[in-house]
């Protein structure tokens, strides 16, 4: 985030003095402007026509428009080749950026994908321990139950047995 900053940052500072030039460049072809008109409007020959130094004059401040004018165009050609460039860089790395954020969102699925696996599993052992615990707790009671049955019946047994030992006794 802050490398992106400061290349917006560099990209303004730039434009801005792109831009400055560019005004320069304008300033400059308006005052050559005001000469041309001027030397265009000057007529200082006889009968108040133009002489050939007045026409001279003209073609010089033309001449300077025109250079002036083709430097406003390179220096926008130049701003309009640095903005494509900058565009471009941003573009390739706003690519890899989204590339390498795929790669992390695929590596997400795939670590979900086991999680998710992982988590069926765990719930189907955890359903077979619940109903083995609930097997082991029937199978307990029921040996409890028949503990209990064969220990009233064999205390029942051991009674009769006395008192019919204690009958033959007597």
């Amino acid at each position: 985030m802050k490398i992106k900053t400061i290349i917006t940052l560099l990209f303004i500072s730039q434009f801005a003095f792109s831009q400055s030039k560019l005004d320069e460049l304008i300033t400059e072809r308006k005052k050559i402007y005001i000469i041309w008109k001027e030397a265009s409007d000057k007529n200082s020959g006889f009968f108040g026509n133009k002489t050939k130094d007045d026409l001279n004059n003209t073609n010089i401040e033309l001449i300077k428009i025109i250079r002036l004018d083709n430097d406003i165009l390179d220096e926008l050609k130049n701003e309009n080749t640095k903005k494509y460039l900058d565009l471009q860089n941003s573009y390739n790395e706003l690519s890899v950026e989204n590339a390498t954020l795929r790669n992390e969102i695929k590596t997400i699925k795939k670590r979900l994908n086991v999680e998710e696996t992982y988590g069926k599993d765990n719930n189907l052992i955890i359903e077979r321990i619940e109903g083995d615990k609930i097997l082991f707790g029937c199978l307990a009671i029921l040996f409890c139950l028949l503990f209990v049955y064969y220990y009233v019946k064999y205390s029942r047994a051991k009674k009769h047995i006395k008192t019919l030992l204690e009958q033959h006794k007597k």
